[in-house]
């Protein structure tokens, strides 16, 4: 079983996440916000201006003129997009290697990530009050806690399989019986150590949780959750079934008709983003 000084140990040891796209998404949720001063803090850092406008002239986009200057992007993308950005570039890293307590291929809990994200944002149609801006982080990082627990899960594998296959237990209450941590708690930990808003850490911590969806967030990327494995963006050591997604799926009234619509309106975005991220190195 996982210790808590063990969890308090792994996330003090997990590489910073990015300072300077944190300032500036701070900015972009506060009062103070302007494109100038937005684009004053991406320019002090090399990198995020650099990927900024790689991504600004990629095929997601395909603006009618290159894009030279941060503060271009900024006008033309909105500072919405701006925000998903941010998250996406600073994200991706932590992805980066095999996570074999999840994963059999490097890069499929990270294409399973850029699939939530792509589709919480896309539902946000479902809820009336929703602030449509932190979707699409919310999505990409309401798995990050499995970058640490992928350790643990690994050198218990039998033991959770073994729960999940032959007494039936979903996967997220495997983890809690054997680990004493789910990946949803320790992604909670890590998205608070780095001060994320509130929303964000409740997507982390509750989307596998059947009772708590008074959070409209967490209610869509649970959606988008399943959604994405339904279309068959998951890690193959992951297991599907959880007794969330039947919650949220009866919380919208979805029929499998709905599911078939909704996979059909997503699948070409889903595909041009992952295509464009893409971290899978099958059989490699």
């Amino acid at each position: 079983m996982m210790l808590m000084k063990d969890l308090v140990q792994a996330i003090e040891f997990l590489p910073a996440f990015n300072q300077n796209a944190l300032k500036a998404m701070e900015l972009i949720r506060s009062d103070n916000y302007t494109n100038k001063r937005l684009s004053d803090i991406i320019k002090l850092d090399a990198s995020l201006s650099a990927n900024i406008l790689k991504i600004s002239n990629s095929a997601l986009y395909a603006k009618p003129k290159q894009i030279y200057d941060v503060s271009t992007a900024i006008s033309l993308l909105g500072k919405q997009q701006i925000y998903s950005l941010l998250t996406l570039i600073s994200t991706q890293s932590y992805f980066a290697d095999l996570l074999d307590g999840y994963e059999v291929y490097k890069g499929e809990l990270w294409e399973h990530n850029l699939a939530v994200a792509v589709i919480a944002e896309n539902l946000a149609y479902l809820e009336k009050n929703v602030d449509k801006s932190i979707l699409f982080t919310a999505g990409l990082l309401h798995d990050i806690g499995k970058i640490i627990l992928s350790i643990w899960v690994k050198k218990e594998a039998n033991r959770i399989d073994e729960l999940v296959d032959k007494e039936n237990f979903d996967f997220i209450d495997a983890e809690k019986t054997v680990l004493g941590f789910t990946h949803s708690d320790i992604g909670a930990a890590i998205l608070k150590h780095w001060n994320f808003p509130e929303q964000i850490i409740n997507s982390a911590k509750y989307h596998h949780d059947d009772k708590l969806f008074n959070d409209p967030i967490v209610r869509l990327v649970t959606l988008a959750d399943f959604l994405s494995f339904t279309i068959g963006f998951l890690a193959q050591k992951d297991n599907m079934y959880m007794k969330s997604y039947d919650q949220v799926l009866k919380y919208y009234n979805i029929k499998t008709k709905d599911v078939e619509k909704m996979i059909a309106d997503n699948i070409d975005k889903v595909l041009n983003i992952i295509n464009e991220f893409k971290l899978i190195d099958r059989g490699q």
